[in-house]
């Protein structure tokens, strides 16, 4: 799932019917236990989520009340409720939180587009980790500038559309080859998990999954931003280079952003060891959140 390895992780849900289940967690404090948890790590292949003696991944549950879909419960990111979180259907079109197809994880407060609504600092052209709930430099030592990408030239530079960007090989002070390939361990480890199947942790994502077609999901909100099945528009999802170092890619037996499964694929999403796939019946557990079919943990700091 992921290259980088870790864990493989989740995103959105254009086929979240199939895939997702709408609210997911309580609001949990910032050192609060999960109800119901065990200690242990969480991870693919024994791989841990990042900060050791977290609490078990839990088995995924139905919840259901009787002759309905489950109930649904707000999610918090990092101590914030947003839109992809709030259990209410923010955008009226039908579908809420993780059953929105523009939902991409509880960090997200934008469900009527495919970005995450939270800006970045102002005319920055350094990147963080673009889907844990926090756009300032430093914290998870993820390291990428849209300098960086080779496709930042004129007239548009895309995917930032911005003069200031222009392509620069040596942009941030280390090679931009040396970033494209790896990753500090402290990224892979706070990011990877909360990367939607299909996309990098810089919200360069591949639409539709599968398709080998780079988009960045960050150019603007809601309807003035990347829509689900809008994203060959160059304005509005301009195009961008994948980093390899920090990519969680999109496999055949997988929900990614904007694909489902392939129709071979005998038992829906495919999800790493340790991690419950979840459904429009089978919500996630207390403190974790259903992207691309597979239970994630919330970020809670």
């Amino acid at each position: 799932m992921a290259r980088a390895s870790l864990v493989s992780l989740a995103a959105l849900a254009l086929f979240a019917q199939a895939f997702t289940a709408c609210g997911q967690t309580v609001p949990v404090g910032l050192d609060d236990p999960l109800p119901g948890a065990g200690s242990g790590s969480v991870g693919g292949a024994g791989g841990a989520l990042g900060v050791a003696g977290e609490p078990a991944m839990p088995v995924a549950g139905t919840n259901a009340a009787a002759g309905g879909e489950p109930p649904c419960q707000p999610t918090e990111c990092r101590g914030k409720l947003y839109e992809c979180g709030d259990c209410a259907d923010n955008d009226a079109d039908g579908g809420v939180d993780a059953l929105d197809s523009a939902c991409l994880g509880p960090c997200d407060d934008d469900e009527s587009g495919l970005s995450t609504g939270l800006s970045s600092p102002s005319g920055a052209c350094q990147k963080d980790c673009y889907f844990d709930g926090d756009a300032g430099p430093g914290n998870d030592k993820c390291q990428w500038s849209h300098e960086c990408d080779p496709l930042s030239v004129a007239p548009s530079y895309p995917p930032s559309g911005e003069a200031r960007c222009a392509y620069d090989p040596l942009a941030g002070g280390r090679s931009c080859g040396e970033l494209q390939q790896e990753q500090p361990a402290e990224c892979i480890q706070a990011c990877l998990p909360v990367v939607p199947n299909g996309c990098d942790c810089f919200g360069c994502c591949e639409l539709p999954g599968g398709s080998g077609n780079f988009r960045y999901v960050g150019a603007g909100r809601g309807s003035d931003g990347c829509q689900p099945g809008a994203w060959d528009d160059p304005q509005t999802c301009p195009p961008c280079t994948p980093v390899e170092g920090c990519f969680n890619d999109c496999k055949p037996c997988e929900a990614c952003v904007g694909k489902a499964p392939d129709a071979s694929c005998q038992s829906g999403s495919a999800c790493e060891a340790g991690q419950p796939r979840c459904g429009a019946e089978a919500p996630c557990e207390l403190g974790f959140y259903c992207v691309t079919g597979c239970c994630v943990r919330a970020p809670v700091r």
